[in-house]
């Protein structure tokens, strides 16, 4: 069930990624398509999770995606700080 609000969660996440300058489509867009590909397998399997369904577990990939906005977040710390010290 908690698979349901790391879905939701990571969707939202995602969604707000999408204007932000250093994230942006190429970064929101993969994260809303797995997180709603994984609820929707979720939601088709419960109570039973799409891996012991005998269906894709989209799990890892979603993993997989955070550590990729984790890389760009390490990425972007000199970038933060010039904005929060009033340098562009």
């Amino acid at each position: 069930m908690w698979d349901i609000y790391l879905c939701l969660g990571s969707f939202l996440v995602a969604w707000n990624m999408r204007r932000h300058p250093r994230f942006g489509m190429l970064f929101a867009i993969p994260g809303m398509v797995v997180s709603v590909a994984l609820w929707v397998l979720n939601v088709q399997t419960f109570p039973t999770p799409p891996g012991e369904a005998g269906l894709v577990d989209l799990g890892p990939v979603l993993g997989f995606w955070y550590l990729i906005v984790a890389i760009q977040m390490v990425r972007s710390l000199k970038w933060a700080d010039g904005r929060l010290n009033g340098h562009r």
